[in-house]
């Protein structure tokens, strides 16, 4: 077998965010350009969707293992979104009024899907009610997707987002924040989870091998 592809996770201790430096990357930036960011609207998800996958599509293209997202898939996305997205933590920047960027996390599914061991609250149906129940309760978030469209990479976007999900999450109680599944040479998200305080603690592997002839 031989290597292929690392993907990494990381931990950001929301609290312990190097706040000051951030702080002033985010003033440089938005004196250099027309920034502007809002929150997902979660009244008209369909079309947040279609501008979610619009801008995932253009922005993982040239990612190894990529796959445009179908309409079946959006469905899905926006059907559970609806259910358990804190639109707080899902936002979309528009430089000089144009569609630029979108960074969504979610509070992390895995808490309450984690199994029990009485055997009566853990079915699949206990766990989504236990999700449901909890979600504006759970510690820690996931950043689920992220994406820069090409033409408004190196300006400072992915910063803007990122301080600005991160501060609406330590003021709600979370204390933790995951991105995961990063890619090894996806370095425009490795550095945005480095500058905020985040260390990798976790790596996936991919291998292949040579199937028999």
């Amino acid at each position: 077998m031989v290597k292929v592809k690392d993907y990494h996770a990381y931990l950001i201790e929301i609290d312990g965010m190097p706040d000051e430096r951030l702080e002033r990357i985010v003033s440089q930036v938005r004196a250099r350009r027309q920034i502007k960011t809002r929150r997902i609207d979660l009244s008209h998800v369909r079309e947040e969707v279609d501008r979610i996958v619009t801008i995932y599509n253009e922005a993982w293209e040239n990612n190894w293992g990529f796959l445009p997202l179908t309409d079946a898939e959006a469905e899905a996305m926006a059907a559970s979104l609806k259910l358990v997205a804190d639109p707080g933590l899902m936002r979309f920047a528009y430089v000089d009024g144009e569609l630029a960027a979108v960074l969504g996390a979610l509070p992390d599914p895995n808490v309450p899907f984690r199994p029990r061991w009485n055997r009566l609250f853990d079915t699949d149906f206990m766990r989504v009610t236990r999700l449901l129940l909890t979600r504006r309760h759970i510690p820690r978030i996931r950043l689920m997707f992220f994406g820069v469209r090409p033409g408004f990479r190196n300006q400072g976007v992915d910063a803007i987002l990122f301080h600005e999900c991160l501060a609406y999450a330590r003021e709600r109680g979370y204390r933790t924040c995951e991105p995961s599944m990063l890619l090894e040479d996806n370095d425009l998200i490795l550095r945005a989870s480095e500058a905020m305080g985040g260390h990798r603690y976790k790596t996936w592997r991919i291998y292949e091998m040579p199937l028999g002839s």
